[in-house]
């Protein structure tokens, strides 16, 4: 091997490592940033489960996504009589993408490592090829997908929080209400990830299955945990003199509603109106006073206690899926350009696919862990504290939400940003809650740093390309 492809290839490797290391470091949040501002695990463990289902989701399930990356940014075809450029093209998008991860990393800002590097390998093309360089309608549609999927794992966890809070949290007994509504909950939940393994990691092993028999067997691996939940949630008991503590604090919550109806009502009414509604609001405040205990709201927390440890299994349960679904998407950001460039290299044609080797796939998959492992608490405190305050259930639908829209993408092809569909579904959470439950500058600093990330990336992926052009086109 002369010199110069064996100093290439070396950077080629250390590049791609480096942005897995990245996506590491900056996506941890993706899936157990929840789990971990909620109380649900230890930052610890969130690590050690994150490492274990990032690295089989990219090593078992990644190859079908990084063969689409980054062909599908530019086109590959103008590039066959200078197929060195395009290896250093690879390289500077690489070293870009993996620059701005680590700066965004150190602010804690959750960041897209998908935007990164699409924005990076956009750059390097615009600037060598103009814009007949890029794939103007893939572009297109990967920005309406960032904005789509957060929108919509939004929306989706708003409702579904609605849907908690109706039918359990706010119910006169939250536990009874959870062991009618979690079985058929588990169901679809499982049934939902359960049919994207089946149809996504066995595809990449060539087990192919259709639609309907894999529908057979999540439904049939769904029945069977809605079973097992149906079974655990009703050994769950709350004593007589539990539930008539959380019954006056039922009361109590709902008497302070009224107080606060009542106070309005006497506020922006006049005449008679306005008299009948002030008898109204001291009748109420006295029957506050006169029948209910003051530490009414604790006992409320303390029986739904159980509750929340129920949704922390859940909770759990689908942040493994979502670190899962992440390995196998976002390994693509490293392994494709690394396997794009050494293909380059190695044979000196430009093909508009590559085939990914294994080891490929277990590097990315390795460096992603040893950034989780090393660098993926700075931005754990941000998604799981910062953006609104988390319980289990809160972090379940937002959780639920992301997963669900995640499939969704799957589905349909898109090419989402894993992170921006999380902090959407988070966000949403927090909405269900009111505005007043939001850190609002916190979620406008995220937002400014999504929309950095487009011009910081391009920038540093040119500046590298010109200085890997000068040092190995120049001689």
């Amino acid at each position: 091997m002369e010199p110069t492809t064996w100093l290439l290839t070396s950077l080629i490797v250390l590049a791609g490592f480096f942005m897995a290391w990245n996506i590491g470091a900056n996506d941890l949040t993706n899936s157990m940033g929840a789990a971990v501002g909620s109380g649900a695990m230890t930052l610890r463990r969130a690590i050690l489960l994150a490492a274990i289902m990032e690295f089989a989701g990219a090593f078992f399930a990644g190859s079908t996504v990084t063969e689409t990356m980054p062909n599908r940014i530019i086109d590959p075809t103008l590039f066959q009589q200078v197929p060195q450029v395009l290896v250093l093209g690879m390289i500077a998008s690489l070293l870009g993408a993996a620059v701005w991860l680590t700066v965004a990393t150190y602010c804690g800002w959750p960041v897209s490592t998908t935007h990164s590097i699409i924005s990076a390998v956009a750059g390097f093309g615009l600037i060598y090829g103009g814009m007949d360089a890029l794939y103007g309608y893939m572009l297109k549609e990967i920005l309406f997908c960032w904005i789509l999927s957060p929108l919509l794992a939004g929306c989706l966890a708003f409702a579904l929080y609605h849907l908690l809070v109706r039918s359990i949290l706010h119910r006169p007994n939250p536990v009874l209400a959870s062991q009618h509504l979690v079985p058929p909950l588990v169901l679809v939940v499982v049934f939902t990830m359960v049919l994207y393994l089946a149809l996504r990691a066995l595809g990449n092993l060539n087990l192919n299955l259709q639609i309907l028999p894999a529908s057979i067997i999540a439904l049939l691996i769904s029945l069977l945990a809605a079973a097992v939940a149906r079974h655990y949630v009703r050994r769950i008991r709350t004593s007589p003199a539990d539930l008539a503590a959380f019954h006056q604090a039922y009361l109590a919550r709902n008497l302070d509603k009224a107080r606060q109806i009542f106070s309005q009502v006497e506020l922006f009414t006049q005449g008679s109106a306005k008299d009948h509604a002030a008898r109204l609001l001291t009748d109420v405040t006295q029957l506050r006073q006169a029948a209910l205990p003051t530490s009414a709201p604790a006992a409320l927390t303390d029986h739904c206690a159980p509750v929340e440890t129920i949704f922390s299994h859940l909770l759990i349960f689908c942040a493994c899926f979502v670190s899962f679904s992440h390995g196998a998407h976002n390994v693509a950001n490293a392994a494709g350009p690394l396997a794009s460039a050494l293909h380059i290299l190695r044979s000196g044609q430009v093909t508009p696919t590559t085939l990914i080797p294994p080891w490929a796939l277990a590097l990315g998959g390795l460096g992603i862990v040893v950034g989780l492992a090393t660098w993926g608490w700075r931005v754990v405190e941000t998604v799981g504290r910062r953006i609104t305050v988390l319980t289990p259930t809160r972090a379940f639908c937002a959780q639920f939400a992301a997963a669900a829209t995640i499939v969704l993408a799957y589905k349909l092809n898109w090419f989402i940003s894993s992170t921006h569909t999380v902090v959407g579904a988070i966000v949403g959470a927090g909405l269900a809650r009111g505005f007043a439950a939001l850190h609002f500058n916190m979620t406008r600093d995220i937002l400014v740093s999504w929309m950095v990330t487009l011009p910081a990336c391009t920038g540093l992926s040119i500046f590298f390309f010109y200085a890997l052009r000068a040092m190995f086109m120049s001689a």
